[in-house]
C-alpha cells in the first residue's frame, strides 16, 4: 500500500487555508454601485465657441453671487457652473449657468436679475440683454452671458447653448400662475419681480414691510411698475396659502398704513406714498402704491381677480378655469356626435347591405311580407 508523506511547511499552508475558508462569511454583501455623477450643466463648445478649460462647477451659493446668496437659496440654486468660451475670431464669452429645482426657481432668478435698461430678445423662455449682457433661462435653468464687446446678434450665438440645456417636464415645468393676474392696462413690460422670500424681496425694491408679507407662512409675491394717466407706482400682489392668511395680510398692512399715516412715521415702518389701495380676492391680496391718484390706485388693486386655478400651457399661455370646463365640454360633444354618426353609418351599411342583398336575390327589400315559417308536420 503506498504511503504518502507531506513536508511540515506545505500542511501548515493548508491548515491556514481551512482556517481562511471556515472564518469567512458565508455570503459578502454587494457593494451598492456608485449613483451617477449629473452631466455637465455647460457643454465644452456649443455653436463656434470652445471652453477654453474645464468648467467650474458648484452648489455654494456664495460662490455663484456672493452679494445675493440668500436670494439665490430662496429660489432653490441647486448648483451653478462657470466657464469662459472663445471662438475663431479670438472674441471672449463669459457664462454662468445656474440650475434650480424647477421652472418657478428659473423664472424667478430671471425676474430678479432684468434690469429695466434691458430690451426683450428671443431666446429660450424669455430673455433680455443690453450692452455686452444677455440674460435668459430655460427649463430650470438661468444663464448670464458677458461678450467681449457689444454685437447686435448676442441672442442667435447662443441659441446652440439653449438647447442642449437639461429640459423639465411635468410638474417642475410649470409656472407660477402670479403673473397672470398681473393687469395689462399700464403695466411697463419687464418690471415684474417675483419672490419667493424677504431676501430677493427686499433687493428687488419692493415696497412692503417684508413682516407684512408673510413669506415664512408660504406667501409668495410679484411686483411691477404701472404708469397712468396722472401717475406711477407699484402693484404688489400677495399669493398667500389659505384665504384666512391672505385677509390677516390685508388686516395687517392696512393697520400698518393706517398707523403710519396717522403717525407720519418713516417709509421703513410703511409704504410712502401719495396714495394707497389694498383689496383682497380669495387668497390673493393686490396693493397699489405710488403717485397715482386715489381713484387710479383703487382701480388698480380691485383689477386683481382670483380664480379658483390657473395652469400655464406652454402654446396657449394661462388657461382660466371656465376656459378649461368650455374645452371639456366641446370636446364631450364632439365625442357624442362622432359617436352617433358612427351609429348611423353602421346602420347604413348593415341594414342597406341586407336591402341590397334581398333585391339581387328577387325579394323584396323588406321582409315584412315574408310568409316563410317552420311548421311541425304532427299529424304525419
Amino acid at each position: 500500500m503506498p504511503r504518502f508523506t507531506a513536508s511540515r511547511p506545505a500542511l501548515q499552508s493548508v491548515l491556514l487555508l481551512a482556517f481562511a475558508a471556515f472564518c469567512a462569511p458565508a455570503h459578502s454583501a454587494p457593494k451598492k454601485p456608485a449613483p451617477p455623477l449629473p452631466a455637465p450643466l455647460l457643454p465644452a463648445a456649443f455653436g463656434e465657441w470652445h471652453a477654453t478649460g474645464r468648467p467650474a462647477e458648484s452648489s455654494d451659493a456664495k460662490a455663484a453671487d456672493p452679494a445675493n446668496a440668500a436670494a439665490l437659496a430662496e429660489y432653490g440654486l441647486q448648483r451653478f457652473s462657470a466657464a469662459t468660451y472663445t471662438d475663431p475670431a479670438g472674441d471672449t464669452l463669459a457664462i454662468r449657468a445656474d440650475q434650480f429645482p424647477d421652472a418657478t426657481g428659473a423664472y424667478g432668478a430671471f425676474t430678479f436679475y432684468r434690469q429695466p435698461e434691458m430690451q426683450k430678445q428671443n431666446l429660450g423662455a424669455d430673455a433680455a440683454a443690453a450692452g455686452n449682457h444677455l440674460l435668459f433661462w430655460q427649463g430650470a435653468v438661468l444663464v448670464y452671458a458677458q461678450f467681449a464687446r457689444p454685437e447686435p446678434h448676442m441672442a442667435s450665438q447662443l441659441q446652440p447653448l439653449s438647447a442642449v440645456l437639461p429640459k423639465v417636464s411635468g410638474p417642475a415645468a410649470i409656472l407660477p400662475p402670479l403673473a397672470a393676474y398681473l393687469p395689462a392696462e399700464g403695466l411697463q413690460k419687464g418690471s415684474e419681480k417675483y419672490a419667493l422670500g424677504p431676501a430677493a424681496y427686499a433687493a428687488s425694491g419692493g415696497v412692503l414691510p417684508v413682516n407684512l408679507i408673510g413669506f415664512d407662512m408660504g406667501s409668495e409675491a410679484i411686483t411691477a411698475q404701472y404708469a397712468t394717466p396722472h401717475g406711477k407706482g407699484t402693484l404688489t400682489v400677495l399669493d398667500c396659502p389659505t384665504m384666512q392668511l391672505a385677509a390677516n395680510r390685508l388686516r395687517d398692512i392696512l393697520s400698518a398704513q393706517g398707523a403710519a399715516a396717522a403717525a407720519a412715521s418713516a417709509p421703513s415702518h410703511a409704504v410712502s406714498s401719495a396714495a394707497f389701495a389694498a383689496n383682497r380676492s380669495g387668497t390673493m391680496v393686490a396693493i397699489a402704491s405710488g403717485s397715482f391718484s386715489p381713484e387710479e390706485a383703487q382701480r388698480l388693486a380691485a383689477s386683481v381677480h382670483y380664480q379658483g386655478a390657473v395652469t400655464w400651457n406652454q402654446t396657449k399661455g394661462y388657461m382660466s378655469d371656465a376656459y378649461r370646463a368650455a374645452r371639456l365640454y366641446l370636446a364631450i360633444f364632439a365625442l357624442v356626435g362622432i359617436l352617433g354618426l358612427a351609429a348611423l353609418l353602421l346602420g347604413l351599411f348593415l341594414g342597406g347591405g341586407r336591402a341590397l342583398w334581398r333585391i339581387s336575390h328577387g325579394k323584396p327589400a323588406s321582409t315584412m311580407h315574408d310568409t316563410e315559417f317552420i311548421s311541425l308536420n304532427l299529424r304525419d
